[in-house]
């Protein structure tokens, strides 16, 4: 999906967030307050209480506003973008509104860690990463359209190593700092870019953005080629009869392409692809009838007397993992790696139509 890149939105951090806090400092986590609307302070009534102090502070001497917590009066009361996406707690929600701006990919930045919340050290580590964490989470639900920026808690130089480590192995992620050895420490670490201007992250983020859509482009392209060898792999397995003992065989119609390939994991001449389909199948069922069994006292075991058969007509979501290499921007030497049918699984089975009473077939 060719489109633009809002390389600036942001979270209005909610208590989602601060519910994930590091359990040794869960009673410090920022608790929201609110006030009446008739104080010098309006329709701005919701603010964190975070070590002590406030934020945001919306008038006075040093004032500054944001726009989070949503539960302010101003912000509540705002129709332009549901709540659920300014906080990031509905990702198909948020993709469905980037979808009708044209935007292909979001890059996340903070809001209210765009001030420095506290002097203790300790305080701002569990702060970062619980705001690092609700956002590796979200965005791993958007399928590489959204990305973020880590927040590192700076007081703590050792503890923010560890946070660019831990950002390194759940999602893309980017740093800015004008500080040249924080830069130096993070160039130590694959896929950690860390660029004293914006420009220069903007750069990357577009060709990653290109890299993107060329893997789905590509993988669309061989579609018809994923499609027959996850219909194989279904077909190959053997299932089971949930009630009664016997198995089943299974035979596609068709498997329709559902939406858009979702990138799991890439890097410069590999990816991962979540593709799915809407299958439709017949289910050859081959079983002993329970109800036709006869138990010999001599042997001490039951025999059935009938073997029934019988097909249904059924449908299921089929869950495709695709792994492909490739060289950047060249068609030719894009390939199909490995097709892998996640769901169904081998351990899908089918009822007999028995208890529904359909006639046997």
């Amino acid at each position: 999906m060719p489109g633009i890149i809002d390389a600036d939105t942001h979270i209005s951090e909610s208590e989602a967030m601060w519910s994930i806090i590091d359990k040794d400092m869960y009673h410090r986590r920022p608790v929201m307050i609110k006030g009446p609307e008739d104080t010098l302070y309006g329709p701005r009534n919701a603010f964190w209480l975070i070590d002590g102090n406030i934020f945001p502070k919306p008038n006075g001497k040093g004032s500054f506003r944001l726009i989070t917590p949503s539960a302010s009066k101003l912000e509540s009361s705002r129709g332009d973008i549901h709540l659920a996406c300014r906080e990031m707690t509905d990702i198909p929600s948020r993709l469905k509104d980037m979808d009708k701006l044209n935007v292909e990919t979001q890059v996340v930045f903070p809001t209210l860690f765009l001030i420095y919340l506290t002097d203790d050290p300790a305080l701002e580590v569990a702060l970062c990463r619980a705001y690092n964490r609700f956002l590796a989470q979200g965005c791993a639900k958007a399928g590489g359209r959204v990305r973020w920026i880590v927040i590192p808690p700076l007081k703590s130089i050792a503890e923010s190593l560890k946070e660019l480590k831990w950002a390194k192995e759940n999602g893309a992620l980017f740093a800015i700092s004008g500080d040249a050895p924080f830069r130096d420490a993070c160039r130590t670490h694959d896929r950690v870019y860390a660029s004293v201007k914006l420009s220069t992250l903007l750069d990357r983020i577009m060709f990653d953005a290109a890299i993107g859509a060329f893997i789905r482009e590509q993988t669309l392209e061989r579609i018809d080629e994923i499609r027959e060898q996850a219909k194989e792999a279904f077909e190959d397995r053997m299932y089971n009869v949930d009630d009664e003992w016997g198995d089943v065989e299974m035979m596609v119609r068709s498997l329709e392409l559902e939406g858009e390939p979702e990138i799991l994991e890439a890097d410069e001449d590999s990816a991962t692809v979540e593709i799915r389909f809407q299958g439709k199948f017949d289910a050859h069922l081959s079983f002993d009838d329970s109800s036709s069994g006869v138990y010999d006292s001599e042997t001490k075991s039951t025999m059935f007397m009938e073997r029934r058969r019988e097909t249904q007509e059924l449908e299921e979501e089929f869950v495709v993992e695709v792994k492909v290499k490739f060289e950047v921007f060249d068609p030719d030497k894009f390939e199909i790696d490995e097709v892998t049918l996640e769901h169904p699984d081998e351990s899908y089975s089918v009822s007999t139509s028995r208890w529904a009473g359909y006639p046997w077939k």
